[in-house]
């Protein structure tokens, strides 16, 4: 009874699975099929792999963005210039204008309903606005000041 392997998912080892399996086809001249089987991938993803490799090379092991091409319902410019002259007063006053402040002022002050998730990409858009920079969690807090 054949053993399957299964090749776990955790982001940073993709490269890793991908290159276990592109090599299991090629070098070791196995089917797709077993491979599928053995390392409990679809024989399709493997298809992939191989074309990939073949029209890429090396290139075909290193992670793609999985951002889309195009953004299906961008927001208008108007609500834009809103999101980020109210990101900007809210600032200025000292007040809370992270994506889930803002989405409450244009519900309730402007009518408007605009996710919380679109409202950081329009003011990364614009030249000139900054939004507040993520501290990685990798970083150690500075020792408190005295």
């Amino acid at each position: 009874m054949s053993q399957v392997i299964r090749i776990g998912r955790s982001a940073g080892f993709g490269w890793c699975r991908r290159l276990v399996v592109i090599t299991a086809v090629l070098i070791e001249d196995r089917s797709q099929s077993q491979v599928a089987r053995d390392y409990g991938v679809s024989q399709r993803w493997i298809s992939r792999l191989v074309a990939r490799d073949k029209t890429e090379g090396d290139k075909a092991f290193a992670p793609r963005s999985r951002r889309p091409h195009t953004s299906p319902h961008p927001i208008a410019t108007v609500q834009d210039d809103l999101i980020t002259d109210l990101r900007g007063e809210l600032r200025g006053k000292g007040l809370d204008h992270g994506p889930h402040t803002i989405a409450w002022h244009l519900h309730h002050h402007h009518h408007l309903s605009v996710g919380r998730d679109d409202q950081p990409a329009p003011a990364r858009r614009r030249p000139g606005v900054t939004q507040p920079a993520e501290t990685p969690s990798s970083v150690p807090a500075p020792p408190p000041s005295k």
